[in-house]
């Protein structure tokens, strides 16, 4: 595992190099972009995601609200204000855009129908705050962690939480399924990410 830590750090201090070459080289023919919208808003903004067919736009803000934009139009559909205590972390579009999964500062993650902004169901899944998700390609499984350290995955299709794992000491802050949904890569302030198989 040695030659294994080795390899790895020569290799990344290697690729350091050529990108700083790399990017040093092209800073000089770098063009700027013109915006082609702008959307305004009452607060800041911690999250934007587009639907993955392009139609709707999901933007949230420090105010703690979530609003679904047209995606062509760019005006505003829908809005939901969040209570103040209940802290929107992160959210995601499933994979066929019907839905919005939000994960918020109570454990919760909260599913919206994208059509009406309504909330469908929520599930409770960790004693601290839900902070982060993903959902699988195979469109079978939920993942998400939160800061009491556990990794969650929960069966789509039935909204059962199917399993509990607990590989950390500190909030679990990005979870990913792989290409093919059977393996999850969570990562958290321990500075490892552990790789798990779910079937």
């Amino acid at each position: 595992s040695d030659a294994l830590s080795s390899n790895a750090s020569s290799a990344m201090d290697v690729d350091h190099e050529q990108n700083g070459t790399s990017t040093a080289a092209a800073s000089s023919v770098v063009k700027s972009c013109k915006p082609y919208h702008i959307i305004k808003t009452g607060n800041a903004l911690n999250g934007i995601a587009w639907s993955h067919d392009g139609t709707k736009m999901m933007i949230s803000d420090r105010g703690n609200t979530i609003t679904l934009v047209d995606g062509h139009k760019y005006t505003e559909l829908k809005k939901h204000k969040a209570p103040s205590h209940n802290k929107i972390h992160s959210f995601i579009w499933s994979n066929d855009d019907k839905y919005i999964l939000i994960t918020t500062k109570d454990g919760m993650i909260q599913i919206f129908d994208s059509l009406h902004l309504q909330k469908v169901h929520e599930l409770q899944l960790h004693s601290g705050h839900c902070v982060c998700i993903d959902i699988a390609r195979n469109n079978k499984y939920i993942a998400t962690g939160g800061t009491d350290g556990m990794v969650t995955v929960v069966d789509m299709a039935t909204l059962i939480q199917m399993y509990g794992m607990s590989p950390f000491e500190t909030s679990v802050n990005a979870v990913s399924f792989n290409f093919n949904s059977k393996l999850i890569a969570s990562a958290s302030d321990d500075r490892v990410v552990e790789i798990s198989y779910i079937d």
